[in-house]
């Protein structure tokens, strides 16, 4: 799972700072170990040692400004690495670079794919070749791009309140009126509107897949991924997710095209785990599904996908018995977590204070009891980050209730895609389109359950 840090951004700028405010000074004495090196080889290096936790290398192989020297070092690595995968998932691969100079410096942009999203590393040399700097951009490689049907139409939007206004993409078939409407909720982490991992978009294949089923949606862009760098540790789930959800539901009933007795609510990996919250702030919304939504605690979640990704290849070696070792230590810490606590992100599985308390003692099964509206959950058989004991959580406490209905889908990995038997991050990485049995089955859930205003009123 992926939680906005302010502690790893605090250290990024520190870090950075430090690189360019005073990379011009640096040592051309030092660059003994740069020497000779393409800029673009050495960035690459550097960032293949942080992906296998070699953080002294990181170090040790490569020439820094004095100024970069002060404030790294390979703890501060590790610290930084940690947070990263822990905001997007395990690393995967390097997907390419990209250059650019600008006055004495040269930048090099790592394009790195994670399990959950994507991003850049990008190291910067001063004119002697010497590391100054060290930043984490947004991911530059993007999706596969697919032209829109010719059978729906697509309109920017923007919504939210005044000093976090979210941008988004308004989805519709490209005739008629009084549509059926899905709000698509992220996953975690600073999510773009398509929910993209790799080539991968399902937020947009829903969309498409949707309006061509004659139901509009919207999706946006997740306030952490616009304003990441504005949200303090005090950010909760509230102020990250379910705010802006709310937000969304009153502006799709504004809408003219939308019949306001048909806004359900569509709840992707941590947003399908907070339907429950959503839905008790939500009265007006006709429905909610939840998609690969876990039930047991976040923290249970992320020690498991350290536990299962780190035994993938049946061998733990030393570095990773480390991280379980750091992370069994941070889970204890989480359970232990009260209001009189201090400890820092970087000791709670990257994750504030603030954030955690806000989930203590939150039981998703017991909190959906209260829900009346109906409700969908689904479940991909293959899904490794979400298995199949939370769906069958969900289906033990809920089964008695007549407003929940379920399915799981034979074959389909934790984007509702053709899984590919790996059972692991490099999955995603496949380009695929989530399965049309999952949009067929969404498409029906919202058409049975939306009232026809003009049918009602007669």
């Amino acid at each position: 799972m992926k939680i906005l840090v302010k502690g790893l951004i605090m250290v990024l700028c520190f870090v950075i700072s430090a690189g360019f405010l005073t990379g011009c000074n640096s040592n051309s004495l030092k660059a003994d170990k740069n020497l000779g090196r393409e800029p673009k080889e050495m960035a690459v290096v550097l960032v293949t040692d942080l992906s296998k936790t070699g953080f002294q290398n990181a170090m040790d192989d490569f020439d820094y400004t004095n100024e970069m020297e002060k404030v790294l070092n390979p703890e501060v690595y590790q610290g930084i690495w940690t947070q990263i995968q822990t905001q997007n998932g395990s690393f995967i691969k390097i997907n390419g670079t990209k250059t650019i100079e600008n006055g004495e410096f040269l930048s090099v942009r790592v394009q790195c794919v994670f399990e959950k999203s994507n991003l850049d590393l990008q190291v910067t040399f001063d004119k002697n070749n010497i590391i100054s700097g060290f930043h984490i951009l947004e991911y530059s490689g993007g999706i596969a791009k697919m032209a829109v049907p010719d059978n729906i139409k697509e309109a920017s939007i923007t919504f939210g309140e005044d000093a976090f206004l979210l941008s988004g993409t308004f989805t519709t078939p490209a005739q008629g009126e009084n549509f059926p409407c899905v709000i698509l909720v992220h996953g975690s982490g600073p999510q773009d509107r398509d929910e993209a991992k790799g080539p991968n978009a399902p937020f947009r294949d829903i969309a498409w897949g949707l309006a061509q089923q004659g139901i509009a949606s919207i999706r946006y862009d997740k306030r952490t991924k616009t304003y990441g760098k504005y949200m303090g540790a005090d950010t909760t789930p509230k102020e990250e997710t379910i705010d802006d959800v709310v937000h969304a539901v009153n502006y799709a009933g504004e809408l003219v095209q939308i019949n306001g007795n048909g806004i359900f609510i569509l709840g992707y990996d941590f947003g399908g785990y907070l339907i429950p919250k959503i839905a008790a702030v939500t009265p007006g919304a006709a429905g909610y599904m939840i998609l690969g939504g876990s039930t047991s605690p976040l923290e249970d979640i992320i020690l498991r996908q350290y536990d299962y990704l780190a035994s993938l290849d049946n061998t733990i070696t030393r570095q990773e018995a480390e991280t379980m070792t750091q992370a069994k230590t941070a889970w204890d810490k989480v359970k232990q977590l009260n209001n009189e606590s201090t400890e820092s992100s970087s000791q709670l599985l990257g994750i504030s204070r603030d954030y955690w308390l806000y989930l203590k003692n939150y039981e998703p099964t017991e909190e959906m009891e209260a829900v009346e509206k109906p409700a969908f959950i689904l479940q991909g058989e293959e899904d490794y980050q979400v298995n199949m004991t939370e769906y069958s959580q969900w289906q033990n406490a809920l089964l008695h209730k007549n407003n929940v209905i379920f399915k799981s889908y034979s074959g389909l990995n934790h984007l509702f895609m053709k899984g590919n038997g790996l059972k692991s991050p490099e999955e995603y990485e496949i380009p695929g389109v989530v399965s049309q049995d999952v949009i067929n089955d969404l498409a029906k859930f919202a058409q049975e359950n939306t009232i026809d205003v003009s049918v009602s009123s007669e």
